[in-house]
């Protein structure tokens, strides 16, 4: 079912999570005039690089697939060598071959990430770089101004969120008095509303989307049963090129479009652990364009190559290598 535009924004406003449920030198933030917004894009690196995370740190980009491989051997660990051989090369380049040859291999493939990602979890400490910059911009008084987006699966900001007595709310549209969080390729904990389908009802190719009535949020602890009772996967993008989105695609998409709206204008914008992508251009095209000033946490020449490409004229500027690395410079916002 395609639902109408409106309907999508209704259904997800109400998408939130009560608490209880030219490149320049690294730089000091110190002196930031508070009327400008503030923004934070989390990648993949954020969440590896933030400490205080059980089981382990969740993997980066080349390490993902022999950690699907090694932990579900019936379904990673069994794809034949042709697809196998590209997962290992470079993971997009495996997806984009799955999802274009074999698109009824999909759903089982995405269970499992997704019970995969649900695993992770904080370890309680507060001594993760998630719960130490929510702990830092609520001291400063600047976490009520902030808001934040990532491209992970899993939850561990989330959970540092609703640890440090936040509200959460998954948007596009920003819910006073509760912290915006824009999972902007979907979440192991998103699942389509107002579908039921059995395991095996169904095949599906690439083409079918499963819009339903919206997004229903699921507990972490419960992602496994979903996946092991139900047909569909969560709302998840595809790890290929453009990450395209099979689950509640209206729904992600109207997530991309409104964070898109929100670093467009004047401000702040912080990347940590997000490597440069371009052909992602619902993130990097948004990036290049924006007026605010880029402070960027992460592998230093790859982004002052993407900088000198895209930015020419605006500001971009370097910060750290790391996640703690940068928590100094990022605590210092006044």
């Amino acid at each position: 079912m395609l639902i109408s535009p409106s309907l999508v924004r209704l259904k997800i406003d109400s998408l939130c999570r009560e608490k209880h449920g030219a490149v320049r030198p690294r730089c000091r933030l110190r002196g930031i005039a508070r009327s400008l917004s503030l923004h934070f894009v989390f990648g993949a690196g954020a969440s590896y690089g933030a400490g205080g995370c059980l089981p382990s740190p969740p993997p980066l980009g080349p390490g993902l697939y022999p950690a699907l491989q090694s932990s579900f051997a019936a379904t990673w660990g069994s794809l034949p060598e042709k697809y196998a051989s590209l997962y290992a090369a470079y993971y997009e380049d495996g997806m984009a071959a799955v999802w274009q040859e074999h698109s009824e291999w999909v759903p089982a493939l995405m269970r499992d990430m997704a019970v995969f990602f649900a695993r992770y979890r904080l370890d309680g400490h507060g001594n993760d770089c998630y719960s130490r910059l929510i702990k830092g911009l609520a001291a400063n008084g600047r976490l009520d101004e902030a808001d934040f987006a990532t491209t992970n699966y899993e939850c561990l900001f989330d959970e540092a969120l609703t640890v440090a007595g936040r509200n959460v709310c998954y948007g596009p549209q920003p819910r006073v008095g509760w912290t915006t969080l824009w999972k902007l390729h979907g979440s192991c904990t998103f699942t389509v509303q107002g579908i039921k389908l059995q395991p095996g009802a169904a095949v599906y190719t690439s083409g079918a989307t499963f819009h339903g009535n919206g997004i229903e949020l699921i507990a972490r602890t419960d992602v496994e049963r979903y996946c092991a009772t139900s047909g569909l996967y969560p709302c998840m993008s595809l790890y290929a090129p453009g990450k395209p989105n099979q689950m509640a695609r209206a729904m992600i998409e109207s997530m991309q479009l409104e964070w898109a709206s929100r670093v467009a204008a004047e401000g702040i914008v912080v990347i940590i652990g997000l490597a440069p992508h371009p052909p992602d251009s619902h993130i990097w095209s948004r990036l290049a364009s924006t007026p605010a000033t880029l402070y960027y946490v992460g592998a230093e020449e790859p982004f002052a190559q993407w900088a000198r490409a895209n930015r020419e004229g605006r500001e971009a500027r370097w910060l750290a290598p790391t996640f703690e690395a940068s928590l100094p410079d990022l605590l210092a916002l006044e």
